[in-house]
């Protein structure tokens, strides 16, 4: 039996390794041997043993041979069929872009392990090459040789839609920074779905890169790139309106106020900036107050941040207050409007992630804090965040709390409005009260 006939038999091994074991698995000598019908002799005369351990070679070669077989059926049809949507974008089909989305979805699922042996050669392969990497050369050149076709691919599909979309990367960012943030995209998704296939449809990778790709670009002509944090103005599900309409109304009130200010943010100023018309404005964001949420969701990931660092409940809680303070005085008008749609969806009863109008969805900033109370539960007395609600109400109390002072006080500091909260309402929470914030 020839050296071809052990590599397909190898990789019919391949095919039939469980992923969620194949990190600790090999292909071995005897396996391969005994699939074949030969003797373990004959697989070390076209695969020479190295010193001890597995046959490094062996793995190597299989593993190459298995991404090799698996290639035949692979992405490369699906990258034509995406680069033939970007000539219909240099078309101007206006369809083309959204056409993105469903091929992203195709090229995620053409990784499903589910699908056919052949499919599961190619991720029995790359799993196989990782668990060989510390002793096989080979496997190692084999996971990066399909790694180097896979990027130049993907490189040439994002510098096409970049071109054909008439957009450009973000500053300090490249074609093969695309390519890098989509590739760990697709793997971090590939292994999401094995264990969660129902909660991570096909459907939401391709939208998430259809969103990150409009994210991380820019139009040509753009004076200066947007913020990539633009894309935060949720809808509800369920929602029958355009998600991109919806981002670029928010995109033109954010560069109307940065350029500025508040008063430049008008309903007719944002309509004509974003180019839809005032009905389509009105069915997103209701008012100014809503455009005002739409704005103030750029501060979101720097509220976020506050909360990375690992420390003890009523310093983060003291600590993200502050910062919630010191917005609310750097933005002083775009808050004040930005609470009062809160207070109106508040006071009308609304249920919140109903309606897509509605500014607390936007603007979540009790919601972001709320998991970090509950995370420190032990900390609090009962009642105030052992449940999902009561932590809800805890987490919105203290925030309502601080930006009623941080509008109505301009001359406080931050740190002392955040210190007044915590003095009246966290030590309350708390089961003992700490000496400082």
């Amino acid at each position: 039996m020839g050296r071809d006939a052990l590599l397909e038999a190898a990789a019919d091994l391949l095919a039939e390794i469980d992923l969620s074991t194949v990190a600790g698995a090999v292909v071995g000598v005897r396996a391969v041997a005994a699939r074949a019908g030969v003797a373990p002799a004959t697989v070390n005369h076209h695969f020479r043993p190295g010193e001890g351990g597995p046959n490094a070679r062996l793995a190597g070669a299989a593993t190459l041979h298995a991404l090799a077989r698996a290639a035949d059926v692979g992405p490369s049809e699906i990258a034509s069929d995406a680069l033939d949507t970007v000539v219909a974008l240099q078309r101007g089909d206006p369809d083309a872009l959204r056409r993105m989305a469903s091929i992203a979805a195709r090229d995620v699922l053409w990784y499903d392990p589910h699908r056919d042996t052949t499919i599961d050669a190619l991720n029995g392969a790359l799993y196989l090459a990782v668990a060989a990497a510390p002793r096989s050369p080979e496997a190692v050149e084999a996971l990066r040789a399909h790694y180097e076709i896979t990027t130049q691919v993907y490189e040439e599909l994002y510098g096409a839609l970049l071109e054909a979309t008439r957009r450009r990367p973000l500053e300090n960012l490249d074609v093969r920074a695309f390519t890098a943030v989509f590739s760990a995209l697709a793997d971090g998704f590939i292994q999401r779905r094995r264990f969660d296939p129902d909660h991570a449809p096909a459907e939401l990778f391709g939208a998430a890169v259809v969103r990150v790709f409009e994210a991380l670009s820019t139009p040509e002509g753009a004076p200066e790139d947007h913020d990539p944090a633009d894309n935060l103005v949720p809808l509800p599900p369920g929602s029958n309106l355009d998600v991109h309409k919806r981002e670029a109304i928010a995109r033109a009130a954010g560069d109307l106020y940065r350029r500025d200010g508040w008063d430049a943010v008008s309903i007719a100023a944002v309509q004509r900036r974003a180019g839809v018309s005032r009905a389509t404005v009105l069915a997103n964001f209701a008012d100014r107050d809503g455009l005002a949420a739409a704005v103030w969701a750029h501060f979101l990931p720097s509220l976020q941040a506050e909360l990375d660092e690992p420390m003890a409940v009523h310093r983060l809680v003291h600590r993200y207050l502050e910062h919630v303070a010191r917005l609310a005085h750097e933005h002083h008008a775009l808050t004040v409007a930005m609470n009062s749609g809160v207070m109106a969806h508040q006071a009308a009863g609304t249920r919140p992630g109903t309606d897509p109008t509605d500014p607390r969805a936007m603007v979540p900033i009790g919601p972001i804090l709320r998991p970090h109370l509950s995370a420190h539960a032990s900390a609090f007395r009962p009642g105030q965040v052992d449940t999902h609600s009561a932590a809800r109400d805890s987490a919105d109390l203290l925030v309502g709390l601080t930006l009623r002072l941080a509008i109505t006080r301009p001359a406080a500091g931050p740190r002392a409005i955040a210190t007044r909260v915590c003095d009246t309402l966290l030590a309350g929470m708390l089961r003992r009260r700490p000496t400082t914030w």
